[in-house]
This record gives structure tokens, sequence and C-alpha cells, in this order.
């Protein structure tokens, strides 16, 4: 017998995952094991606001946690950046929001 009844549970939160670190190719390896660490939520947010830096490789680890959330049926979101990760993107011709399940 379990000691929750069905009307016990409430809907699985968000998860928000707030990265500290830069998001670049000497921090690839520790971001992708972070993204990849993801606990079994259908909703992913990553707030990126305290990111000091970002490049190319930041850009591409955070595309692919996009598309692996996406093919695990999962929704991808960026919540809030700095302005290093707005750079970066911008120096792609991306826009942040372009990030996310429902517009990349």
């Amino acid at each position: 017998m379990s000691a929750f009844s069905s009307s016990d549970h409430q809907a699985i939160a968000p998860l928000l995952l707030k990265i500290e670190m830069d998001l670049t190719i000497q921090h690839a390896e520790a971001v992708q094991k972070l993204l990849l660490a993801q606990p079994d939520s259908p909703v992913v947010e990553l707030d990126l606001s305290s990111v000091g830096a970002c490049d190319l490789t930041g850009i591409q680890l955070l595309v692919s946690a996009r598309q692996t959330a996406t093919a695990a049926g999962k929704t991808f979101s960026i919540k809030a950046y700095s302005p290093a990760v707005g750079a970066a993107c911008t120096g792609l011709g991306l826009d942040v929001s372009q990030l996310s399940t429902s517009t990349l």
C-alpha cells in the first residue's frame, strides 16, 4: 500500500538547471555531463544568467541538449541568459529564443 493516494500526486514541476560556469570549450565536458544528468522531467529549463563566457562549443552543447530533450519528448527552453550567451548567439546569426524546442 502506498503512503500517497493518486490525489496526492502533483504535476511534475519543470526542471530548472542554473549553469554557473562558462559555456566554452574548456568547460564542455563538465557542462555536457550536467546537461545529460537531467532527472526524468518533461520540461527542462535553463538559467544561463551567470554564464561569464560563451563560445561556439557552448552553443553547440545547447543545441545538442535541445535535440536530446526533443527526441525524449521533453520541452526545452532557456529562461534567462547572460550577455555573453546573447553575444555568442548573435555572432552566429541566432536569437537565443531559437534554442528552445518550439522555435528551432
